[in-house]
């Protein structure tokens, strides 16, 4: 099962729940598929943000795609795989070659 795949079943779990009539089964089990919805979704990898620092430098730096963290790709390390803020994946495929 892909981490997508997982992704839609926790929405349709959520969406039965949010559906049935068991008002204390939604009370106790929609926060923790809330939260397996968020995990699952930052693992699937997004494209960074190019977030140029002033005109004129040729230095350019990334925001994530979740979080607007600021504190991608700083010297040497856009090989990293994971935001240092929310630890959304990121996908670096088209910016390093």
């Amino acid at each position: 099962m892909t981490n997508q795949e997982a992704l839609d079943v926790l929405r349709d779990m959520n969406m039965l729940l949010i559906c049935s009539s068991n008002e204390r089964l939604y009370k106790k089990c929609s926060p923790a598929i809330y939260v397996a919805i968020e995990s699952v979704k930052r693992q699937i990898p997004q494209k960074p943000f190019e977030d140029p620092l002033e005109e004129g430098i040729l230095f350019t730096r990334y925001k994530c795609p979740s979080c607007g963290c600021r504190r991608l790709g700083h010297g040497f390390d856009l090989d990293k795989c994971y935001c240092p803020e929310c630890g959304q994946k990121l996908d670096w495929s088209e910016i390093i070659k």
